[in-house]
């Protein structure tokens, strides 16, 4: 039963070192210079020449996005409803009544500042919009990963 334990433990370490290798060192020093701190990474590239690396602090889950050459895209977020700000509530509150938010989170972005990718259903619609803090709709669009 140990020896599993052991090589199990194995396992998860090489697959973490080959995906690190995987992982340009570019970006591999972009993350550890926005995130000194965090220790535990998991990598992935994206089909956009960029990498995702997903890491826990506290209890939140985040997915940072850098480009292949480095740069700091974005860092997602999951959050609580309660937790959108205030000019959001409103907005979905307005233009949305009747709409039950699915799923929230929080996008800080490099070239856009703090954004909030909200999930809402009414129904069999469900869609999925982008707001920056003062609430206005930067992006909307049908919601893809219902099912």
């Amino acid at each position: 039963m140990q020896v599993g334990k052991i090589i199990a433990a194995f396992i998860v370490v090489l697959m973490s070192v080959t995906a690190n290798a995987q992982t340009p060192a570019s970006v591999l020093a972009a993350f550890k210079a926005k995130y000194p701190d965090v220790k535990d990474v998991k990598w992935s590239a994206t089909d956009k020449k960029a990498y995702e690396a997903d890491f826990e602090s506290g209890a939140t889950a985040y997915t940072a996005t850098f480009t292949d050459d480095g740069k700091w895209v974005q860092t997602e977020s999951g959050i609580e409803n309660d937790d959108l700000p205030p000019a959001v509530k409103a907005k979905l509150a307005k233009e949305f009544d009747g709409y039950l938010i699915t799923d929230a989170e929080l996008v800080d972005t490099n070239d856009n500042g703090r954004l909030y990718n909200v999930h809402i259903e009414r129904g069999e619609e469900a869609l999925v919009l982008l707001l920056n803090e003062d609430g206005k709709i930067l992006k909307r669009g049908k919601d893809d990963d219902e099912g």
